[in-house]
């Protein structure tokens, strides 16, 4: 992520500032740094966000702010409002992991409704299931990513290369990356991510998407965080269970 932070802004004449230690914990040192050096631009993860907007005394810097860039996880909902009722900058909510060169694609929120948005360009977004055929619109499936953002591989870890780097099976010549993130496409385009792969479960014969239902727990306004797991009871019978 250093390499978006430093070189493209730079490339563009933007002046950069690093927020020392004290100044990453202390949101009125924080306040202080971004005020008197005119920041309008921030970019940091939504855990770090939300524990910023707990300090309720030094929120007036995010006044001055023309848009906040938020990553590296799961955008939740009632962040999303908190930082909207707080502020008027624009509010970006971007995917990718760092093997794809960190930003793999990218949505400016303008609605309720969270999306990871469309692949930047020279990106390609495929949504696929377990034999690597496209899914349609609405299932959900591995996301994975081609294109020239794309490395070539784990240092010294052929074993690891090789199950998660493939030769791009509708783009001859190009890399593609399994992310073992789960996602779906919408009907306008955008894709809606719902978790990892490895936190699909199935119960009684059906395939249930862990992911979904932590994302439609965390709508809710009082909740904040959610998880959902399966469990089993004293007769074997597996069932789910939520914890917010």
């Amino acid at each position: 992520i250093f390499v978006t932070e430093s070189l493209l802004p730079l490339l563009n004449g933007i002046c950069i500032y690093f927020a020392n230690d004290e100044e990453i914990v202390s949101q009125k040192k924080l306040s202080k740094l971004i005020s008197e050096n005119h920041i309008n631009v921030i970019q940091t993860t939504p855990t770090k966000m939300r524990s910023y907007l707990m300090d309720k005394q030094n929120l007036g810097y995010l006044k001055g702010l023309k848009a906040i860039v938020l990553g590296g996880e799961a955008l939740p909902p009632d962040l999303y409002h908190q930082l909207r009722s707080s502020s008027d900058a624009r509010i970006f909510n971007i995917y990718g992991p760092a093997e794809t060169t960190v930003w793999s694609t990218n949505k400016e929120m303008t609605d309720d409704y969270i999306t990871i948005g469309k692949p930047i360009a020279n990106t390609q977004v495929y949504i696929l299931d377990e034999t690597q055929q496209l899914l349609p619109i609405g299932v959900a499936g591995e996301l994975c990513i081609s294109g020239d953002g794309v490395g070539k591989g784990y240092l010294n870890r052929p074993d690891l290369t090789a199950e998660r780097f493939l030769h791009d099976p509708f783009r001859p010549g190009q890399i593609m990356y399994r992310t073992g993130d789960l996602a779906r496409w919408r009907m306008d385009g955008e894709l809606e991510y719902l978790g990892r792969i490895d936190t699909q479960v199935k119960i009684r014969g059906l395939r249930i998407e862990l992911g979904e239902i932590e994302s439609v727990i965390a709508t809710f306004p009082a909740i904040q965080l959610a998880a959902v797991t399966d469990k089993r009871d004293d007769t074997g019978r597996q069932y789910l269970v939520g914890y917010y």
